[in-house]
């Protein structure tokens, strides 16, 4: 799971991975290959992750 920042972004972390989509630089913020849950618990979880944060946020 790679975070592409726009390109007027500033982060403070070094950008070691690659947009698979465009090549741009990228922030790691998960690798798949160290996760050992199955892909389709990976999957749930981060849903109801994207879902919480959404509910939290007001929109």
């Amino acid at each position: 799971m790679l975070l592409v920042p726009a390109t007027a972004a500033t982060i403070d972390r070094r950008l070691t991975g690659r947009s698979p989509v465009d090549g741009r630089p990228a922030l790691v913020l998960l690798d798949l290959d160290q996760v050992q849950q199955p892909a389709d618990e990976v999957a749930d979880a981060l849903a109801r992750s994207g879902q919480a944060a959404s509910r939290t946020s007001g929109s």
